[in-house]
Formats: C-alpha cells, structure tokens, sequence
C-alpha cells in the first residue's frame, strides 16, 4: 500500500470520524483487557513490560509528565473557556475533533508534500504533543469532568 492509498484512508477516516462524534457520545467503546481474568495483576503486567521494554516504559511516563505539565501551562494561559463551548458538550466533542482533524492535515502535508520539512515554528512533535493532550481532553469532556 503506497502512501497516496494510507493518506486517503485516514483522510476518510477522520472525516467519519467527525461526523460520527456525537453518536459516540456517552457509548463506552473502549476494549480494555482486563488484566485479572488473565490471572495476572495490573501492577504484575506493568512490571513485565517494565522489565521487558524499559526504555520504551520510561519514555511513555516522561513523555506523559510532560504533556501534564505542557498541558497545566496551556490552560493557565487558555482557561477552560475555549473547550468547553458553553457547556455543549457535543459541539465541545465536535470542536476537539476538528482540532485533532487539523493537526492530523498538518502532518500528512508535512510528511507527504513536504518531505518532513516545516516553515512554522512548530515541530513534529510538538503536532504529536497536541494530538495526544486533545485526545486526553476529549475523554475528559466526554466523562463530563472538564473545568471541574
């Protein structure tokens, strides 16, 4: 599968996805395994993985201290106001996937045009960085906790 076919699947994909936010309000999609009916605890899988990936296992935690605080940082500067859309849930859920949507353009014009070359100060990873705090933003409007 060539690039041109993977950009046109996720393009599509994310359009199906924003049209498709507000059905997915309030349904609980997640797959989590569940670490007891395999007779290990949670605590027992994290140390295997800890043991068996340890550079990959301190990288996720650094990384994700460091998007708490990028995230803290940002709304001392933005507040709650600009997620939470009046209350609207929906349209809040809808507004973060248009975000989400943008950074996902930005980086298939990078990395597809543009050969990985940017002309704005913002890195890869800083788009990355806002993909996974948009994410972490949207399941907290979507448990009703935000600026709570």
């Amino acid at each position: 599968m060539g690039f041109g076919q993977i950009y046109h699947y996720m393009e599509k994909g994310i359009i199906n996805t924003i049209q498709k936010v507000s059905q997915l309000m309030g349904k609980k999609g997640h797959h989590a395994v569940n670490a007891q009916s395999k007779g290990k605890s949670m605590q027992d899988i994290i140390k295997i993985i800890e043991l068996k990936f340890p550079e990959t296992m301190y990288t996720f935690e650094r990384l994700n201290k460091e998007q708490y605080e990028l995230f803290a940082k940002k709304q001392h500067d933005y507040g709650p106001g600009n997620i939470s859309m009046g209350g609207n849930k929906e349209l809040s859920l809808l507004a973060l996937a248009i975000r989400m949507n943008d950074k996902v353009q930005r980086l298939l014009n990078i990395l597809h045009n543009n050969k990985g070359e940017t002309a704005v100060e913002e890195s890869l990873k800083d788009t990355f960085q806002d993909l996974s705090v948009y994410g972490i933003i949207a399941q907290i409007v979507s448990e009703d906790k935000w600026g709570k």
